[in-house]
């Protein structure tokens, strides 16, 4: 799935139209709102994000909405290539196995501490864990 930061308002109104137990129409408008408010920050005159994704192929190739939303998601997505404070690549199926098949995660780096190193986020078992 293309993380919520990237996602289009029609992608994420899909994604989160699937939620597992469904959601109510005011739970689903405030869980959207939400997600797209956070992606104002990617553009914070003040401090834009630095992002970097590594998106799995079949984040590219599954259906998400409609054919018409995805599309409108993959030219969201090639749009952020012009943006010098992200990148996204793709990691190809020829890739086989590969670490992130248990899970996503997330390398976190601080400004204000350097020296804590990477930390990731989000694994298999939900904990954090520090390099």
């Amino acid at each position: 799935m293309v993380p919520g930061l990237l996602q289009t308002p029609a992608y994420a109104e899909a994604v989160i139209g699937e939620t597992i137990p469904p959601l109510t129409a005011e739970q689903a408008a405030t869980r959207l709102k939400v997600r797209l408010r956070r992606q104002h920050r990617i553009y914070d005159p003040a401090c834009p994000l630095r992002l970097w994704v590594v998106l799995d192929e079949s984040a590219l190739r599954r259906v998400v909405g409609s054919p018409d939303v995805m599309r409108e998601q993959l030219e969201h997505l090639n749009a952020f290539s012009d943006e010098p404070h992200i990148t996204v690549q793709v990691l190809p199926y020829a890739v086989g196995a590969h670490p992130g098949l248990s899970g996503q995660f997330s390398i976190l780096r601080f400004a204000d501490s350097p020296e804590a190193g990477p930390c990731s986020a989000g694994g298999p078992s939900g904990r954090g864990s520090r390099s």
